[in-house]
């Protein structure tokens, strides 16, 4: 008889090993356990395996569901800040009319008045105010332009402000998504004019004696509203 342990050779009838002294009867015992039940010794491994999977399947589904948690509120975020800015594919698109939002003799200061009719002439509105003083006349023009998104006014408004700006010196007052204005006091009267876009809408005054500003903000609120 061999020992399983040592590999030693041993008499049949002997009990114990003769080198490690390890008891024959029990290696013996065991090992006929384990060549008539064989499914004994496997079970343990096998369940042991189907732990091991179940347990990496759950880790590889925890990841996967914390990315897409993470992804969501990356762009959930994103979306929910979205506001009407010059660089912003979610800006609100402004349904009213041209004729409706241009300066009108009701948004005028006392002493104001029409020489015309306003022209409106497909997506554009015009209309031109007059004061007239003792020594001068003060004018305000105003033009309104609708386009059916934000990009094609956005690109009309950069266009044109940057043909401009290579020979003017701009200032960038504060009305709609993005506005210039270019005055000019070299003589008098001041002349001023002021283009901003807001939304879709492209809106510029143009006056002689007064600032265009106020007009401008009369104009921007009427788009909104």
């Amino acid at each position: 008889m061999y020992c399983s342990k040592c590999g030693t050779k041993n008499d049949d009838e002997a009990k114990y090993c003769i080198k490690c002294s390890t008891s024959l009867e029990k290696l013996q015992k065991t090992n006929e356990k384990n060549i008539e039940n064989p499914k004994e010794n496997i079970k343990p491994k096998a369940s042991k395996s189907v732990l091991k999977s179940m347990g990496l399947i759950f880790a590889v589904l925890l990841i996967m569901c914390f990315a897409l948690v993470i992804t969501g509120a990356i762009y959930g975020t994103h979306t929910s800040n979205s506001h009407a800015t010059s660089k912003d594919n979610y800006a609100q698109i402004y349904t009213k009319s041209p004729s409706d939002v241009v300066l009108n003799i009701k948004d005028m200061p006392h002493g104001w008045r029409s020489p015309g009719n306003t022209v409106i002439k497909d997506n554009t509105a015009e209309a031109r105010f007059i004061f007239v003083r003792s020594e001068s006349v003060d004018t305000v023009d105003c033009i309104v332009s609708k386009y059916s998104t934000i990009n094609e006014a956005e690109s009309k408004y950069q266009s044109v402000y940057n043909e401009l700006s290579i020979t003017t010196s701009l200032g960038h007052p504060n009305v709609g998504d993005e506005a210039y204005e270019n005055s000019q006091q070299a003589g008098m009267p001041k002349l001023d004019n002021l283009v901003f876009r807001k939304g879709n809408f492209i809106v510029k005054i143009s006056s002689v004696g007064v600032e265009s500003i106020d007009f401008a903000k009369i104009v921007a609120g009427k788009i909104k509203n």
